[in-house]
């Protein structure tokens, strides 16, 4: 198995634009091109943590996926 981290830290840009407000952010969504590749990309924005996973369905079912996220909360 072969994963990628990819952490781009604490974010220190502008959340609010006017009216609008930046309350999510993720990335980065590449692939390395490597059978059976898993990428994961992680970023934290004001108190929150973000992060990406990106990965074919050979690699991991979506319903892997699902479950990942909600133990993930």
């Amino acid at each position: 198995m072969r994963i990628a981290v990819s952490n781009l830290m604490r974010l220190t840009i502008a959340q609010q634009f006017g009216e609008l407000e930046l309350q999510a952010i993720y990335g980065p969504v590449v692939t390395t091109g490597v059978k059976n590749d898993r990428l994961v990309g992680v970023a934290t924005l004001g108190d929150r943590l973000f992060f990406t996973l990106v990965c074919s369905e050979r690699v991991m079912l979506q319903s892997q996926t699902k479950t990942l996220h909600e133990e993930a909360k």
